[in-house]
């Protein structure tokens, strides 16, 4: 029995689940208490019974109880690793990306680059037209980076208007292609009573040596490269 309580769980989610188990659970009950009728139990037999269904209930409550406990602790993480206003990842999350890719590159040498970009001029936007419009935008923005990216890169928020994209098995040149992309991407956002949007892009490739903070710190020099360049522009960090 229990065996079938476990199943259960581990192939529909909880709540699902538990009615499963109580529909089992029932449908057993009603056997036993037709049995009764027809004679088949006798009295000694019904304190046994009782202990039965008192026993399997409890594992059943025990199981959700479990299970529950988990989904809320999953979701507690999730909401730790989210920013709040454009469902991307934050920040702590791209870390710890960082750290497990940088990994990968130092022990099995696979490739990896990072893209940050920065919104153009958003500080004008929001002194023109409000927060209210300068969060429509980078919400926009998210959506975009994610409607853009491979399953496997990660869209990040690390704050005001500054995003980064995180690139697993990809090299320079591969990620220059892609931020020139969502450099267009960008300018072909509508966001009213916004006339037109631009970000500056800096793209740089890992080197097995690289920190996570070392490497953000040359995407960002990168960056900041297009932005005196004129804005509007990918750069690409020194290999």
């Amino acid at each position: 029995m229990p065996f079938f309580y476990f199943s259960s769980y581990l192939f529909f989610p909880a709540r699902k689940a538990v009615r499963l188990a109580l529909l089992y659970l029932m449908a057993l009950f009603l056997l036993a208490l037709l049995g009764t009728f027809r004679g088949h139990f006798q009295a000694i037999h019904l304190n046994a019974l009782a202990q039965f269904f008192g026993a399997n209930l409890a594992y059943v409550g025990l199981l959700y109880l479990l299970v529950r406990m988990k989904e809320e602790y999953m979701e507690a993480q999730l909401d730790a690793y989210t920013d709040f206003l454009t469902g991307l990842r934050n920040r702590r999350y791209l870390e710890i990306v960082l750290e497990r890719e940088l990994f990968r590159l130092g022990r099995y040498g696979r490739p990896l680059s990072l893209i940050l970009l920065d919104l153009d001029g958003f500080k004008a936007v929001n002194d023109a037209h409000g927060h209210d419009v300068g969060d429509r935008v980078l919400r926009a923005l998210a959506q975009c980076l994610e409607a853009h990216v491979r399953q496997s890169d990660r869209a990040v928020r690390l704050g005001g208007e500054e995003f980064a994209v995180v690139l697993p098995e990809t090299e320079l040149p591969q990620a220059l292609q892609l931020a020139e992309r969502l450099r267009q991407e960008v300018g072909r956002l509508e966001v009213p009573p916004v006339q037109r949007l631009s970000a500056s892009f800096g793209v740089a490739q890992a080197h097995p040596t690289d920190s996570p903070l070392s490497l953000l710190k040359r995407a960002d020099e990168a960056m900041y490269r297009a932005k005196r360049k004129g804005k509007n522009r990918v750069e690409a960090a020194p290999k």
